[in-house]
This record gives C-alpha cells, structure tokens and sequence, in this order.
C-alpha cells in the first residue's frame, strides 16, 4: 500500500505542472481565462499531455465542459493530437454525445486541417519542381469474393500529368447511384497549382460541358456531418513505422527481383513488418444504430446498397439526432485522476468504454519499386 504523505505530495508535484489540466477538470472558466490571457504568468503549453497523453482539450471533450473547450480553441489548441489510448478530443466528443461539442471540434479540426496543409504547399511545391515532367496512369478497381461480382464492381484508370509544379489528374468514374452496380461515367480533371492564388489552386473540370469549379472546403452539410459522427462507430487506425524493414525481393532462385517499366530498371522491394493498427469504440451507439449498421454492411456485401427513405433530404434540425445523455462525472478527484494507471478506469468519459473497446492489428504486405536513376530515401518514402 501507497504511503499517503507520499501520494499527496505527488498529487501536488503534478498539480504544479498541469495547472490548465487542473482547472479544465474542475471546470473552473475563470481559472482557465486567467491561465490563457495572464503576461505575467509561465507561458502555458496549450497541447502540453498529461500523465495519460490527454491534453486540456481532451479533458474538455470528455467531461462535456464546452466553455473550456471554446476558449482552448480561440487560444489555438490542436484538436488532431491522439492521447495514450490513441483518440483524439474528437473522438472523446462523440463518446459524451452533445452536438455542440462535436460540431466545435468538427469544425476547428477542418480549419486546423486546412491551415496545416496550406503551409506545407511551399514545400509540396519544391518538390514537385525537383521531380522530372511525367505521364503515367494509375488503374484502381474493387474486389469481392462473390463469384462475377467483381466484374461489375467501380473501376477507373486515373492518367497523372505533372509538369513543374503542376498537377493534372484524368478521371472517368464520377458518381453512383442508388445500386453500388449502377456508376456513372464522364470525361473529368482534377487541376492542382500549390502557385496559383489561393481560391484557384485546386479545380475540377468537366471537360465534356466546358464548365469548372473551384474545390472549397464549407461548413454547409456540418449537420448531417455529425449525425454519421453519431450513428458510426468511432474508429482511430494508424500505421506503424518503427519495425518497419525494406527487404529486396526475391525470384524463384533467390536472385533479386527487377522490372523494366518504360525506359527505367526498377529493384523491388518488400516492405517487412509494416502493421495497420485499428481502434474502435461504439459506446454512444443503441441497439437500433448497431442494427442498422449490420444491415448496412449485409447490403454492401450482397453488392447493393439499401433505398434511399428521403429522411436526409430535409435539413430541418427537428431530423437530426439528438445529444445524448451526459455520462456521470467521474467519481474521483483531480489528484486521483493523475495517479490512475492508463487504460478504463482512468477514463473520464462514458464507463460503457471498459466492454467496447475492440483492438485489431493485421501486417500490411506491400512492396516498392524504385529506380537507379531516381532514388528514393526512407525518410521520403514515410512522409510522402
């Protein structure tokens, strides 16, 4: 058994290093206001983790204090970090269930989204102008098992353009309609310029009625955005990298593998221990949301999919799902909270999350194919 005195003063060691922590728990909004806007205190690290990888954030998210969570945002907390268990502020939203939650964090996570990647267009940029100018095609198709299925299933051969900094892509498959059989076809291009003005760096032609439109990304079906939130199960995967080993393949008498594409000699590689790891949770769902998700996933499997009841086409809110009840607050104390081993009985959400936790890791096998000509490095390979 713990000795008291030295618990406390641990408590009080970790008070001192997460005083936002401390005042998001206790939802203490002055507190937090005071922290966040006061010169002559530390400089506060608003995505600083706490002894279970949550941040201020995460504490907001789980305990449904939206207050909190407005001010972190406005102060520039970043809601795509992942806690110990892997899931992010968002992801703890959808757990409590309360709309406004979710559609403040939806929201900041697709501007905080848009700004990450509009900052990196300088160095998308160089790169592209480091590559040669190429052509080439990308074919993609859907597989089942069901005997003649496959044949019938979406397929489309995606012609890649690049020129300096420039990229067109060429595409056929543009819709599809009440039957996962039934596609339709048209003659489309995907225009991309990381140097163009901003509102005309990405746009979509359809070459077949001379008509375009610039991509942008709206709050307009923010709504129906969160009802899937709600209805679905929460889902964090990831790939691990850290094992991961380039192997050159093998032929039948354990000579290197090599392929002449185009006018290139290109070594193949087998990439080793590259792991997809997926979490998911479905405490938020009823009986009813995981019978329709069953019945969903029946109807892609047969190759159909279920016919439209004409519910989504009204946006009035009187259609949208409901928050759900909060959970019971946690029943024990800040310091308490610090000191809890990781896992179910440190989280401060919903209980149901102890039985519906489900975790799943498959190895991924991929290969690559790189050229003498034009190498490529493990650090690029990653990041791109």
């Amino acid at each position: 058994m713990a000795d008291p005195e030295k618990a406390s003063d641990n408590g009080a060691w970790l008070d001192e290093h997460f005083p936002l922590h401390k005042a998001v728990f206790q939802n203490d909004i002055s507190r937090i206001n005071e922290i966040l806007t006061t010169t002559c205190l530390p400089k506060i690290n608003l995505d600083q983790m706490d002894t279970h990888g949550n941040t201020a954030l995460h504490l907001a998210a789980m305990l449904g204090n939206i207050e909190a969570a407005k001010l972190l945002l406005e102060h520039g907390a970043n809601v795509g970090l992942k806690n110990n268990d892997g899931w992010k502020s968002l992801h703890e939203a959808i757990s409590y269930g309360d709309r406004k939650m979710i559609g403040l964090l939806l929201s900041s996570h697709k501007k905080q989204s848009h700004r990450s990647l509009t900052s990196k267009l300088p160095e998308i940029q160089n790169h592209l102008e480091s590559l040669n100018d190429f052509y080439m095609e990308i074919r993609w198709e859907f597989q089942t098992w069901i005997p003649l299925l496959s044949r019938v299933m979406p397929s489309d051969t995606f012609k890649v353009y690049k020129r300096g900094s420039k990229l067109r892509v060429d595409f056929t498959l543009t819709d599809f309609n009440e039957s996962i059989i039934s596609w339709t076809r048209g003659d489309m291009s995907l225009l991309f310029d990381p140097g163009a003005p901003k509102s005309y760096q990405t746009l979509l032609l359809n070459n077949k009625d001379e008509v375009y439109q610039r991509v942008r990304d709206k709050n307009r079906h923010l709504n129906d955005e969160i009802d899937l939130l709600m209805g679905c199960d929460i889902i964090s995967s990831h790939i691990s990298t850290r094992p991961i080993r380039f192997v050159r393949a093998k032929g039948w008498f354990m000579n290197d593998k090599s392929y002449n594409i185009g006018e290139y000699k290109a070594d193949l590689f087998n990439i080793k221990e590259l792991c997809l790891i997926t979490r998911k949770r479905r405490e938020h769902l009823s009986q009813e949301d995981l019978r329709k998700n069953r019945e969903l996933n029946k109807a892609f499997s047969s190759g159909k999919l279920p016919p439209d009841d004409g519910s989504s086409d009204d946006d009035d809110k009187n259609h949208h799902r409901a928050s759900l009840s909060p959970p019971p607050k946690p029943e024990f104390a800040w310091a308490e909270y610090l000191r809890l081993p990781d896992g179910p009985d440190s989280h401060l959400g919903s209980r149901k999350k102890r039985r519906l936790q489900i975790l799943k890791s498959k190895e991924c096998w991929r290969c690559v194919r790189t050229f003498h000509s034009q190498p490529i490095n493990c650090w690029t390979f990653l990041k791109f």
